[in-house]
């Protein structure tokens, strides 16, 4: 008898911990917090309780979600270490496919446009600039596709480091982006003055003539591509983390190359040919009229 006395009051008192640790309990109009007896309104932040426990679940609720790509919870890690793993166990063709094999089927279709922009531009280029000129800007466009590309690479690993260091949070992200937008800028103008040089070098190399259009041309197509790679860069990975729910690792990179190189090519083929036709009526860009088939 004893013994089941003991045992009830030992559950009484678990039941009475559970309800004590953190939960509101009603006692005659009064409110329990903490295993305190205080009154319906929060003597600390002057709100209701309710009010306050409706503020503390939604900081909670922000907080597990950015823990999420900071892999702090258990569960995360242990399903973040069980999916590296099995890639490590796995066959040639299991690592191969399909989510790899899938990623780069997705960026082929999004690098589609840009063999339509070549493609499709490259006679009124060629028309002002002539072949030999636009052979040399088409040999531009990797050199700028690689520079951006770089700077999209930087500002993932940058920004994903940042994360997983709790760097970045919740509170400062906003504040994050915004330098993250202007060391994109400091780079795009730095890097966009040195291809400029280059341009123009190149050109009076092969041509014996200074054309500082076309020079002005490169540079500005150059830096809308790192723009738009340093702002992919830093959002790829908190787009697959927190909206698509993939891995970052995989699908950030693809996400990253096809933004920069359409912007890239785009702003050297369309943007090239409004840019050349002005610097030509203003004498920086001599017209070749060349016959381009």
């Amino acid at each position: 008898m004893d013994e089941r006395k003991a045992l009830l009051k030992a559950h009484e008192q678990e039941q009475t911990s559970a309800s004590e640790a953190g939960i509101l309990v009603q006692y005659g109009g009064e409110r329990v917090v903490d295993g305190c007896v205080t009154s319906g309104v929060n003597s600390d932040a002057g709100l209701p309780t309710h009010n306050r426990i409706s503020f503390e679940n939604l900081e909670n609720y922000l907080n597990e979600a950015f823990s999420e790509i900071r892999s702090e919870s258990e569960a995360s890690f242990q399903a973040i270490t069980h999916a590296a793993t099995a890639y490590s166990a796995g066959s040639v063709l299991s690592r191969a496919f399909p989510e790899r094999y899938l990623a780069l089927l997705v960026t082929l279709a999004i690098e589609i446009p840009v063999v339509l922009v070549i493609s499709g531009g490259g006679k009124s280029i060629c028309e002002v600039l002539g072949n030999k000129k636009y052979t040399i800007l088409l040999a531009f466009l990797p050199l700028c596709s690689a520079i951006s590309g770089n700077v999209g690479l930087q500002a993932s690993n940058l920004t994903t480091r940042a994360i997983s260091h709790e760097l970045v949070t919740r509170n400062n992200f906003m504040t994050w982006m915004k330098e993250e937008f202007c060391v994109a800028c400091a780079l795009s103008l730095a890097v966009s003055a040195a291809l400029a040089s280059l341009a123009l070098l190149w050109v009076y190399a092969f041509t014996n003539s200074l054309d500082f259009g076309f020079a002005v041309t490169i540079a500005t197509a150059q830096m809308l591509s790192i723009l738009a790679a340093g702002i992919s860069g830093t959002c790829a990975p908190l787009f697959f983390a927190f909206v698509a729910g993939r891995d970052a690792g995989k699908w950030a990179g693809p996400l990253e190359t096809a933004v920069q190189d359409v912007v890239g090519s785009s702003a050297m083929v369309y943007l090239s040919i409004y840019m050349l036709r002005g610097f030509v009526q203003i004498g920086w860009t001599p017209h070749a009229h060349a016959h381009c088939t």
